[in-house]
């Protein structure tokens, strides 16, 4: 009895029978994932768990639920149930919501609380992927200058259109990771916010943080086009010049693009940023991860290989026999980029890309380089 008085005074006791999905969701977290995963993937679980979950089913007794019984709540997440007060889930949500429960109940069995999953056989709608906004060449040549007319703040979605890199790689690009003479890039961080919460999912406070990539094809070199590396060249003229500083080793650790207050971009700030661009010029709505998805589109026009886009994005784009047998040549990255910049280069975008270069050379006090 002494023992389990002081097991239960560290919070280490479970009475199997009384424990509800609560209670159990939040040891979960606390003792099989916490320690494990990644800080942004634990704050996506906890919300999940939090506004999805407990509201709705977390007072029942966990190992008293059955396949029925969650048949019937994914089942009001799908439609809706106004007496319940459960809105219309997205099918996605509904899958990730899945997802947290299975894994939770997996555990359970691992740890003897329950000797069944009840959540294996538990129909969810089918995850349709929407089709997105891909503007025709005109548009995108529109949008070009448009940024281009934005100047430093249009830059940010310049570098994303024209690399493909994500948003928190764009926000967590720092000076040291720009090679001007090599014209490329390194992804090597990513930058975002992340919501802490203690052991009872109460928030702590809300950070913002460099993080490690997606995955390791994350991890990669970048090509630029000439115009871009340029440009980019001259937006740092003009940062060293802001700072009063001549030499780039001074700013390697800094990030390259920041807002007015010298911060570094999360995705909240460049989604919301962008809306007002897009709306200041009557342009059609896009966001920057659909700019990604327009280089990826751009690449494939101008006739660039999969296997290289694959490259470019960090990611899967092609078969497993690309991923894992195809080698990346540095040569044909750089060779390969120049067709893209080849196939829209035009005089309109030269004129506006001049502009712009003239405005951080006035800024950067420094003599024009040719391109």
């Amino acid at each position: 009895m002494l023992e389990i008085k002081q097991t239960s005074n560290e919070n280490r006791y479970i009475d199997k029978s009384k424990i509800t999905l609560e209670e159990w969701l939040k040891k979960w977290i606390k003792i099989h994932k916490k320690p494990y995963i990644k800080p942004r993937t634990l704050q996506g679980y906890i919300e999940k768990i939090k506004f999805n979950i407990v509201p709705f089913i977390g007072q029942y007794p966990f190992q008293e639920l059955d396949t029925l019984f969650f048949q019937e709540y994914f089942s009001d997440l799908a439609m809706g149930n106004e007496k319940r007060g459960i809105k219309q889930y997205s099918p996605k949500t509904i899958r990730e919501i899945k997802s947290i429960l299975n894994m939770a109940y997996e555990d359970g069995i691992v740890d003897k609380l329950v000797s069944a999953n009840p959540i294996n056989h538990i129909k969810t709608p089918k995850v349709i992927r929407k089709r997105r906004n891909n503007f025709n060449t005109e548009q995108i040549m529109n949008l070009m200058i448009i940024l281009l007319q934005e100047g430093i703040r249009g830059l940010f979605y310049l570098f994303i259109l024209n690399t493909g890199v994500r948003s928190s790689e764009d926000g967590g690009l720092k000076w040291k990771h720009y090679n001007y003479d090599n014209s490329e890039v390194e992804i090597e961080d990513g930058f975002g916010l992340v919501t802490l919460y203690d052991d009872d999912f109460n928030k702590i406070e809300t950070i913002t943080e460099d993080k490690d990539l997606k995955t390791q094809p994350s991890y990669r070199t970048i090509p630029l086009q000439s115009w871009l590396n340029e440009l980019l060249y001259y937006y740092m003229q003009y940062v060293l010049n802001e700072k009063g500083i001549t030499s780039k080793n001074e700013i390697d650790d800094c990030y390259i693009f920041t807002n007015n207050l010298g911060n570094p971009l999360t995705s909240d700030y460049l989604g919301d940023t962008l809306d007002k661009i897009l709306n200041k010029h009557d342009f059609p709505h896009t966001n920057p991860r659909n700019l990604r998805h327009l280089f990826a589109t751009m690449c494939v026009n101008a006739g660039i290989t999969i296997n290289q886009l694959q490259n470019y994005l960090g990611h899967a784009l092609a078969s497993t026999t690309l991923n894992y047998y195809v080698d990346s040549d540095k040569k044909r990255n750089k060779e390969e980029i120049v067709k893209l910049e080849q196939s829209y280069m035009g005089t309109i975008l030269v004129k506006e890309l001049d502009n712009m270069k003239l405005t951080l050379l006035k800024g950067g006090m420094l003599e024009q380089k040719a391109v």
